[in-house]
């Protein structure tokens, strides 16, 4: 299920994006890793169990929340906004799995352990079908 892989396309297009220097961690970032960074987790998984040619029967969806940590509040919204700009809208190819929609569905905010923290919760629908190639 290409769904389960959606990490892999987050990861792919902030790195891309060059967000936080790199910075990017699935779930929990390295030890001493310096302000900004970024982590992602899947949330949520839709499968779609219809196989069939109907409009939308062919996609997998899953929420991811990508997380933006920092010791400076200005610096975690514009942080937020990189990713946002990086993620938003895309649609292509990352490795073998094929994005159909990505889209922003949630954010918050918050304030821990004196780190800034923005949520951001996208909405990635992928192509279920097995690729011919």
């Amino acid at each position: 299920m290409n769904a389960l892989k959606a990490g892999k396309i987050v990861k792919s297009l902030l790195k891309a994006a060059d967000v936080a220097r790199g910075n990017v961690f699935p779930i929990v970032a390295i030890e001493g890793t310096g302000f900004p960074y970024v982590t992602y987790r899947r949330t949520a998984v839709t499968p779609s169990y219809l196989k069939s040619n109907y409009p939308g029967s062919f996609e997998d969806g899953a929420f991811v929340t990508v997380s933006v940590f920092s010791d400076d509040y200005e610096q975690s919204v514009e942080t937020a906004d990189a990713c946002f700009e990086a993620l938003q809208e895309w649609r292509g190819t990352v490795g073998d799995i094929d994005v159909i929609e990505l889209q922003l569905r949630d954010s918050d905010e918050d304030f821990t352990d004196n780190v800034f923290v923005q949520n951001l919760s996208f909405e990635i629908k992928v192509n279920n079908l097995k690729s011919t190639k």
